[in-house]
């Protein structure tokens, strides 16, 4: 390439970036397969080509970043869809985009050599995080949709995925909820075995969605259209490209080729929104999550909630 060519090249992309718009977006989980979605589309151009830099930040749950959003430490959160009951309580934002569905992503597990088929779980107990999380949230719909109404299962509050494991081990409940890729990888080791995935029996709920904060939303509503227009592209691009997309999500999941490659199989296609849209019966199926976790004592109306005048209208 001639050097003054080259040269001509560099000066627009630092003047594209220099003058390019920064969006603080924030991960409730750093290294999982579903907001590595976000970082696939960064090293594919998809963001920077709207004029948008972005800064990401990992969090511990979803709690800790709804706070960040909150305090205004970030504009923009890939989080739970549970997480628009905050917004009602108060978190200056709305849900601006659907971003998965069934919960693929999340595995009931039970130790090897014991429980063979989810239908003996009745009655028994069931290791989750915190009361009114997603986990929770897993457990009692599992217990509905198996027939069992929603306290069919005992459950055992116990923290983090490390304590419900350890709680796990030590026999101190039955079964646990974690993430998926958590659980292929300790069943590969045979430590546990994975029973179901939660998507399986729970079709319709809204497992993540996308929020942005009220600041954003007056201050700069025009990022947040390029924002999500990058993300359904990238979301779109990695249903078309499966290679080349597991290998620049692994370099995030550091998982490896095997079950990455499955995790891909499993959610890609079957999993993530491709424009952003949110399902009718999703949301009434929020809103009676809301109700059925007690976490709200009534839903406000949906435009409270969430909007979907960023989306893309073709």
């Amino acid at each position: 390439m001639h050097v003054f060519t080259r040269s001509l090249l560099v000066t627009v992309a630092w003047f594209s970036l220099a003058h390019a718009d920064h969006l603080r977006v924030g991960k409730s989980e750093p290294k999982g397969f579903d907001f590595a979605i976000l970082d696939v589309g960064i090293a594919k151009g998809f963001y920077q080509k709207r004029g948008l830099d972005i800064d990401v930040y990992g969090f511990a749950g979803g709690a800790k970043e709804m706070a960040a959003l909150a305090a205004g430490a970030i504009d923009i959160d890939l989080g739970a869809g549970a997480e628009m009951a905050s917004i009602a309580k108060g978190v200056p934002a709305r849900a601006v985009a659907a971003m998965a569905g069934p919960p693929l992503n999340m595995c009931l597990v039970v130790l090897p050599g014991g429980f063979s088929k989810p239908e003996d779980l009745k009655g028994r107990s069931i290791g989750i995080s915190t009361a009114a999380s997603l986990t929770d949230a897993m457990a009692t719909y599992f217990s509905r949709d198996m027939g069992w109404g929603l306290d069919g299962m005992k459950h055992v509050a116990l923290g983090n995925v490390d304590a419900e494991l350890a709680g796990l081990f030590a026999k101190n409940v039955d079964s646990a909820v974690i993430d998926t890729e958590e659980g292929y990888h300790l069943q590969g080791m045979g430590r546990i075995k994975v029973l179901t995935l939660f998507g399986t029996v729970i079709p319709v709920f809204l497992t993540h969605a996308i929020f942005a904060s009220n600041d954003l939303i007056a201050k700069n509503p025009d990022s947040i259209k390029r924002f999500l227009a990058g993300w359904f592209e990238t979301v779109r691009w990695m249903q078309a490209n499966r290679a080349e997309a597991i290998a620049l999500s692994q370099k995030v999941t550091l998982l490896p080729d095997d079950i990455a490659g499955q995790i891909y199989d499993e959610q890609m296609k079957a999993m993530y929104y491709t424009d952003g849209h949110f399902p009718p019966a999703v949301i009434d199926a929020m809103r009676q999550l809301f109700l059925d976790l007690h976490m709200l004592p009534s839903v406000p109306p949906n435009g409270d909630l969430y909007t979907e005048e960023f989306l893309s209208k073709e």
